[in-house]
């Protein structure tokens, strides 16, 4: 996997592209039906920028826009703490407010 990302990293000027193509490999590697990433901005909101989705699942980039901390507090924290955040079932989420 990191050797695929890196050769993306050397064929690609485009940091967006880099980003998205970065994804899919984790994605695809880890068997998964979603790959995010998400950055904190403004102290209290998260943008979902980059996302990965396999075949056949619903892309929800938009829907993931300038979330407020006061609806997704333990999402803020574990995105501004660098926490990875990895479930292989949404009802594994340990916040009910996140999970939705």
């Amino acid at each position: 996997m990191l050797n695929k990302v890196s050769l993306i990293t050397l064929e690609d000027s485009d940091i967006d592209d880099c980003i998205n193509k970065s994804l899919q490999v984790l994605g695809e590697t880890l068997l998964v039906s979603r790959a995010y990433l998400l950055e904190p901005y403004q102290e209290t909101n998260i943008n979902n920028n980059f996302v990965w989705v396999s075949p056949g699942i619903v892309h929800e980039k938009n829907n993931l826009h300038d979330m407020s901390e006061c609806f997704t507090p333990w999402l803020l924290n574990q995105v501004e703490n660098n926490k990875i955040i990895c479930f292989s079932d949404i009802e594994d989420i340990p916040d009910e407010m996140t999970k939705k």
